[in-house]
């Protein structure tokens, strides 16, 4: 089984680079998956309501 490399090891390798805090990004990135999430919810809003709709007519249709 291959264990994990520790971030040092990353770091010693030269993969990644250690750098300041970004607040501003962090900020921007959660606004974003805000923004997201609520486009998702509203998706699955209107989804729901015409799958709700078809199940009616389905109903209505065979009756």
């Amino acid at each position: 089984m291959r264990l994990l490399k520790l971030f040092e090891d990353f770091v010693k390798e030269g993969v990644v680079k250690k750098v300041a805090p970004n607040k501003e990004r962090a900020k921007s990135l959660i606004s974003e998956s805000e923004r997201k999430r609520h486009s998702l919810n509203e998706q699955f809003k209107t989804y729901h309501q015409d799958i709700t709709i078809a199940k009616i007519f389905i109903k209505s249709y065979k009756n």
